[in-house]
């Protein structure tokens, strides 16, 4: 995914932040680091290289699992992208992956009022078989279908799902064909296709 994602680094473009959260992480957001925590910020990457190394050093920890999804998503556009410089002028996408279901699902259509009102694009993916659809569907788009809403198995095919949205969001012909995976009519990446893990 970091290497899909130069095109917009070499063309001074792309902003991009990474944001994990987990079980304990306290209903509604406080505003303070908490447990969250945050490999980069918007603007502080912007080289593949510094992507990568924020992924590769970021802290798994085992409580990080069912998680407070709708807070994280408040956080992420509260304070990510409101704290851009470019957050006036700037297209917004939102990408959550998740392998559980949300503690606070309720809150879940309160998250898509404030992601597309905000103008922010999102794409939902769950990994695994402890993640609810229906849910993701609620984060990506009101529950009106499958439009940019991914199930997979487990992690290994992950890489592949974030190629093809990334491939999505930056013109399709800055990507070299050597990173393109291709996505079939119905939208989804590898092993997709009923929205459902094979």
């Amino acid at each position: 995914m970091a290497d899909a994602l130069a095109p917009g680094f070499s063309q001074n473009s792309l902003q991009v932040a990474i944001l994990l959260y987990g079980f304990y992480d306290t209903n509604r957001p406080h505003y303070s680091d908490n447990d969250f925590y945050y490999p980069t910020t918007l603007g502080n990457c912007i080289t593949v290289q510094c992507i990568k190394d924020a992924v590769n050093n970021s802290v798994i920890r085992p409580r990080w699992r069912n998680g407070f999804t709708a807070t994280a998503i408040e956080r992420a556009v509260k304070i990510d992208f409101n704290n851009s410089a470019n957050a006036a002028t700037s297209k917004k996408f939102l990408i959550l992956t998740t392998n559980f279901w949300a503690r606070d699902a309720y809150l879940l259509p309160t998250s898509y009022e404030l992601t597309s009102s905000n103008n922010i694009t999102v794409y939902a993916i769950g990994i695994g078989r402890r993640v609810s659809k229906n849910e993701l569907q609620t984060i990506a788009n009101n529950g009106t279908g499958n439009d940019r809403v991914t199930i997979v198995n487990n992690f290994t095919t992950l890489g592949d799902t974030l190629v093809n949205i990334v491939s999505a969001i930056i013109a399709n012909e800055s990507i070299p064909e050597v990173l393109k995976v291709k996505t079939p009519v119905n939208g989804f990446g590898n092993n997709q296709g009923s929205g459902e893990p094979d």
